[in-house]
């Protein structure tokens, strides 16, 4: 995928993974090359646990199987900073509704007592 990268610092940014002695590339753990791991990865964002490295790995990412290029894409780095806002807002909603839905819940069995 394109969030791989050759651990040989003597091959050039943006070299294709044919470049890169074998044994030497790796992909990043959160990536989206498959639907889990984009699972992963966009609950990573909504969860706000360093949800910029997955943005940076992102803006550095050329393409399929190439090595990473520093800052190639910028653009990128506006679509996680989009995303972290609505999943953000998502995540906070569904925290408010559960919340909600628990306090309701106790409040109904406590009024079925007589004590509230």
């Amino acid at each position: 995928g394109k969030f791989g990268f050759c651990l040989d610092s003597s091959v050039p940014q943006g070299a294709p993974r044919s470049e890169c002695p074998d044994g030497f590339w790796r992909v990043h753990d959160t990536n989206f090359d498959n639907v889990g791991r984009a699972m992963l990865s966009l609950f990573q964002l909504a969860t706000l646990s360093d949800w910029n490295e997955i943005m940076y790995r992102a803006i550095d990412a050329v393409g399929v199987d190439r090595n990473a290029q520093k800052n190639f894409n910028e653009w990128a780095g506006l679509f996680f900073i989009l995303a972290v806002f609505v999943l953000g807002f998502f995540m906070i909603n569904l925290l408010v509704g559960a919340l909600i839905g628990a306090f309701n819940k106790h409040k109904k069995v406590l009024e079925d007592k007589g004590k509230f």
